[in-house]
Parts: C-alpha cells; sequence; structure tokens
C-alpha cells in the first residue's frame, strides 16, 4: 500500500519536531551580548557559539537520513531529541564552570541531536504526502517552524534580562525533554527498513545520484540562499539592535517576534493560494517582496540613515516575501524524488552548509556588523534572482 495513505501525523507535533533545532539556534541569541562581557571575548568569537550550532546542524542532515532508512524514524528521532537534552545541560553548566569551550561544545551536541528535527519532518511529510498535499501542508508547518524560534528570541530576551543568559540553556533543556516526548506520539511512516542503508558505500552511491538530480540541486541552493538570510538576520541583528542602536536585549526580542508575525503571515499566505498559483509563481511573488525590500535596507546602510525604524521595517516586508519562496522552494526540491529520506536529507544539508558560509562570511569580512550585515544580504538577493531564472529550465 502506498505509504502517502497510512495513518497521518499530527501536524502539532511535527511542528515541534521541526522547531527543535531552530529554536535551539535562535532562543540564546539575545544573550550573546552578555556572552560576550561574562566571557570576556570578542564579537566574532560571541557569534562563533551560533555558527559552531549551525556546523553541528548541517552535519546532522546527512548522517540522520541513512539511519532512519535503516532503523525507522521514530527510534532515530528519539536519539537525536536525547542528544540534545544533553547539549542543552552541557551549555548551561559553561556559566559556573566558567569555561566557553564548554559552551562551544554544549552547543554543537545540541545542534547535532536537534537537527534530527528538520531532515525527519520533512522525510515523514513527504512519506505521508503527495506534491499538491504536500504544498498545503508545508507552509503550515513552516510557519511555526518561523514563528517559534522568534518566540524564542522574545523569551530569550526576558530570560536574558530577569535571570541571566545561562538560563536560556535550562529552558532549552526541558523544551527538548517535552518535544521527545510528545514525539511518542508520533506514528512510524517507514513502509520498509534497509539493512545496508549504513554500509558507507551504499550512503555515498546514494547521494551520489541525487547530486545528479538537477532540480533537486537547483532548488536546494535556493532553499539555502533562504536559510542563510534567516541565519545571518539571527547571528548579527541582535549585536546590532543592543550595541549599535542601543536597544535593550527585551526589547530586541519583542521586535523579533513581531517580525516572525509577517513569516507567518507569509506561510498562511502561500497554504491559502497554492491551489490557485503555481509553486513557481509563488517563489516569484516572494522574490519580488524580499528583494526590493532587503535592497531599501542596503540603501539606508549607504547612506547612513538606519536606525530602529529603517533597520527592522525592512526585514518585516522582507520576512514575508522570504517565507512565500521558502515553503514553495522545499516542495518543488524534493517532493518529485523517489527516494525522499535521501532527497530532504541532501537538501537540509545544503541549506545549512550554506548558512554556515553566511554566517562565517559575516564574522571574518572586516568592518562593523552594520555595515556588513545589508552587503551580504543585496549579494544574497542578486544571487537568487539569477538563480530562479536560471531554476525555470528545469520545470516541464
Amino acid at each position: 500500500m502506498d505509504s502517502r495513505l497510512t495513518k497521518k501525523p499530527s501536524t502539532v507535533i511535527l511542528i515541534a519536531l521541526i522547531s527543535s533545532p531552530s529554536f535551539g539556534a535562535t532562543l540564546f541569541t539575545p544573550a550573546m551580548p552578555a556572552i560576550m562581557d561574562d566571557f570576556n571575548i570578542s564579537e566574532g568569537a560571541s557569534q562563533f557559539s551560533l555558527t559552531i550550532f549551525v556546523i553541528g546542524y548541517a552535519l546532522g542532515q546527512l548522517i540522520y537520513g541513512p539511519f532512519a532508512i535503516r532503523f525507522g524514524r521514530k527510534p532515530v528521532i528519539y536519539f537525536g531529541l536525547f542528544i540534545a537534552v544533553i547539549g542543552s545541560l552541557l551549555s548551561a553548566l559553561s556559566a559556573p564552570f566558567e569555561s566557553y569551550g564548554l559552551l562551544l561544545f554544549g552547543r554543537i551536541v545540541t545542534a547535532f541531536g536537534a537537527s534530527v528535527g528538520l531532515v525527519l519532518t520533512y522525510t515523514i511529510i513527504n512519506d505521508c504526502y503527495n506534491e499538491q498535499q504536500a504544498r498545503r501542508v508545508v507552509p503550515v508547518v513552516s510557519a511555526a517552524f518561523a514563528v517559534i524560534p522568534f518566540l524564542g528570541v522574545a523569551i530569550g530576551g526576558v530570560l536574558v534580562e530577569r535571570v541571566a543568559w545561562q538560563s536560556c540553556f535550562y529552558f532549552l533543556f526541558f523544551y527538548y525533554l517535552a518535544v521527545l516526548y510528545c514525539t511518542t506520539f508520533l506514528p512510524e511512516t517507514a513502509n520498509s527498513l534497509d539493512r545496508s542503508a549504513t554500509k558507507i558505500s551504499v550512503v555515498i552511491a546514494k547521494y551520489q545520484h541525487a547530486l545528479g538530480d538537477s532540480r533537486l540541486l537547483i532548488f536546494s541552493i535556493l532553499y539555502g540562499l533562504t536559510t542563510v538570510m534567516v541565519f545571518i538576520f539571527s547571528a548579527s541583528a541582535p549585536i546590532v539592535a543592543v550595541n549599535t542602536l542601543g536597544m535593550s536585549a527585551q526589547d530586541y526580542g519583542f521586535l523579533a517576534f513581531l517580525i516572525s508575525f509577517s513569516y507567518l503571515s507569509g506561510n498562511l499566505c502561500s497554504a491559502g493560494l497554492s491551489k490557485k498559483f503555481s509553486a513557481m509563481n509563488m517563489i516569484g511573488a516572494g522574490v519580488l517582496i524580499f528583494g526590493p525590500s532587503l535592497v531599501a535596507l542596503f540603501g539606508f546602510s549607504v547612506m547612513g540613515y538606519l536606525n530602529i525604524y529603517t533597520f527592522f521595517i525592512p526585514f518585516f516586508c522582507s520576512f514575508f516575501g522570504i517565507s512565500l519562496a521558502y515553503t514553495n522552494v522545499i516542495v518543488m526540491a524534493s517532493s518529485h524524488y523517489e527516494d525522499r529520506v535521501t532527497g530532504s536529507s541532501l537538501m537540509n544539508f545544503i541549506s545549512m552548509s550554506m548558512a554556515v558560509l553566511g554566517v562565517v562570511l559575516i564574522e571574518v569580512i572586516p568592518g562593523p556588523l552594520v555595515v556588513k550585515l545589508p552587503i551580504e544580504l543585496f549579494v544574497i538577493v542578486i544571487g537568487y534572482c539569477l538563480l530562479f531564472l536560471y531554476s525555470k529550465r528545469f520545470i516541464r
């Protein structure tokens, strides 16, 4: 029987699962200025705590896929979330041990564990829904995938202001325990298991075959470019807001949470219009919104007119467009690919690897963040537009 006709998973649980890595990545971002002060480290070193998380996040995408084919979806989910629980505790303990190295180690352990949420959520969706159905489910799941991390930023801002920065990691410890419990109610969506799936030769052959699929590769890169925009905002915006614009961590968290509603609106709009417009039309609409918004941010920066309004309003507008493109690019990338686990794993690995590159670049390029951030986003917009035009040749 077609696995797409089996019992459907709870959308609420899928939302909790897919949000687990990004929630872990962003909840602590309001704490970055405080971490700089407590450990007496530089701005770049503070950002590295996010960079190393994204590295662990990316590596997990390739590893969990083969194990999900070999052992099933649920056992792999349990393992990953348990690792995230341990990593969060290690991160929290870095404060009493006064060890920034322990914080970094805890972050990469958390990321490696939590990354199971992204790849397995899309795998389960592809197990259970055809392409047209997925265009309605993915925006709903992705909407929460966006809102919950920004909610995390808001929560993190309050925790930093009212308690201490390390409280963010204790919060994550209990959050991952709660998600682990919720996933016990998911159905197992693997139709069959393949004992050879974890053999190195088999894994390499499957990923080589997936890399040969032009549609999967091109749309995975587009997916990656939207992910880069979100992650460099998460890595840089709190430092710009607090250190340059003079905002408190709590105020920044509140504004970031407002931006999440723009992203939520775009996802709900994408879901509602999925029957009327093609995925390519929705991606194009998204480009026409986030492109001019981020170009405007670049213009304000060049003219020296950046303030709270000219910094956050372009992001508020652009995140609506990013969400329109983001959800449809995901469907275009992997829904056609027969090996759903491998396709989803490669798509997410490419996406998160590009996020690593984007965050590293903004760290190593000399100059103040308030200048570097608009420039990097401007370059990404140009690259996205050119690649989107090129991608049309792969759609029949």
